[in-house]
């Protein structure tokens, strides 16, 4: 499909792309920041420094492998090309695309991806971040069969306004296993494999918000060896280092990290918003009752 591009907006950037992207919001044709296409991938980079036997950049382009998918070379044209392996599928490289390729993108361009899902809970952002498997997408989930407003999944990207920081929209879409998706009542055979061969299912919302949210709290979530849920406030040091610990597959892709603008919103990140700490029992992990805790204490917050 030459010049003929679907087009599409995901956490404030207009893309354009050869092949269908179903899972993001369609726009009217803009200027792109990103334009996908399909072609010839190098296996490496000349000059390049190589971060791991994944990953490489130089001053002319980055280029990500994966084991069992494709090649993507990201140039600075803001042309993403990738190469897909015999084996493989386009949902294969439509789950890169939207997950990891996605962060190197925003980080060549400088915005702030931080590991976390986001919920609009009355006109301002709550996000939860934590490492892979915390909890995150099904807490995030859980707010949405409540009713919320889904903001983002799996990467938020933050951003200042002005005097205000806020959470970007990103697609209606949640990750979920089959262990998340029962435990929030619904049966795991009603919803679509992402690719194949994994087992993680994709679980499309109609309720999104479409413009960016005032940001209101922070979640870093944990498993721990307690009896109960509890929500604390941090201390400053401690809030700024798992900001900086939960940055999208920052330690990955510490070469192409603008420092400067890492830390200054990491600082108004720490300083402006509400941080705080989740830690949940690791021998249950209760939707509902996450939830119940989150609400009671931002109306604390709020008395």
């Amino acid at each position: 499909m030459k010049n003929n591009y679907y087009c599409y907006s995901v956490c404030g950037l207009f893309v354009h792309s050869e092949i269908e992207l179903p899972e993001l919001l369609p726009v009217e044709r803009l200027q792109p920041d990103l334009t996908i296409v399909e072609g010839t991938v190098p296996e490496n980079l000349e000059q390049s420094i190589s971060s791991s036997l994944l990953f490489q950049y130089s001053d002319e382009a980055y280029l990500f492998k994966s084991r069992n998918s494709g090649k993507f070379l990201l140039t600075n044209d803001d042309r993403l090309i990738f190469e897909r392996y015999d084996r493989s599928s386009y949902a294969d490289i439509r789950a890169l695309l939207l997950g990891v390729l996605l962060g190197i993108v925003l980080h060549t361009k400088n915005r702030f991806p931080l590991h976390a899902s986001a919920v609009d809970v009355g006109g301002r952002a709550v996000l939860f971040s934590g490492p892979c498997g915390s909890g995150k997408s099904t807490l995030a989930a859980a707010f949405s069969k409540r009713g919320f407003d889904l903001i983002s999944d799996d990467i938020t990207v933050i951003t200042r306004d002005g005097q205000t920081l806020f959470a970007i929209p990103s697609y209606p879409q949640i990750k979920l296993w089959d262990d998340s998706i029962r435990a929030l009542g619904y049966a795991p055979c009603d919803y679509q494999a992402l690719r194949p061969r994994v087992h993680k299912k994709r679980m499309p919302l109609k309720a999104m918000s479409l413009n960016p949210v005032p940001l209101s709290s922070v979640y870093f979530m944990r498993a721990a060896d307690v009896p109960e849920v509890t929500i604390d406030q941090p201390p400053l040091y401690e809030a700024i280092s798992m900001i900086d610990s939960n940055t999208y597959r920052g330690n990955q892709f510490k070469g192409i990290v603008n420092i400067k603008n890492h830390f200054s919103v990491s600082c108004s990140l720490s300083g402006e918003a509400r941080i705080r700490t989740l830690v949940r029992p690791t021998d249950r992990f209760e939707p509902d009752a996450l939830v119940e805790a989150i609400i009671n204490d931002l109306n604390g917050s709020m008395n």
